[in-house]
């Protein structure tokens, strides 16, 4: 999970290209509230279908710690990935955030 930029390392250049390979309305900021108060904040992109069929394939196969792992890997631009190791508050926080930025959108069936 290491080699991705500290959040203060990011440049609003860094932003502007994930912005334009994921959409412009793609990229969000997660801040997590540790226990001792400290704020860490991570930089994450809205997870694509294919994000969604590799995790529901995990969850078929009943591993729901890979389909996590899938959606951490491939969201998460940037951050405290050390933390996110280490800290099971920190990684659950940020897992539920990811997991509520999956889109569902309101659908209707009609008989025809």
């Amino acid at each position: 999970m290491n080699g991705l930029k500290k959040f203060d390392e990011v440049t609003p250049d860094d932003i502007r290209d994930w912005k334009a390979k994921y959409g412009e309305d793609s990229i969000r900021q997660v801040d997590v509230k540790t226990s001792d108060d400290k704020a860490l904040s991570f930089i994450a992109r809205l997870p694509s279908r294919r994000v969604i069929d590799v995790m529901s394939e995990h969850n078929a196969a009943q591993k729901p710690a890979a389909s996590a792992k899938a959606l951490i890997n491939n969201c998460v631009l940037a951050g405290d990935m050390d933390a996110v190791e280490n800290d099971g508050g920190v990684y659950n926080s940020l897992l539920s955030r990811l997991t509520e930025m999956v889109r569902v959108y309101d659908s209707e069936v009609k008989k025809l």
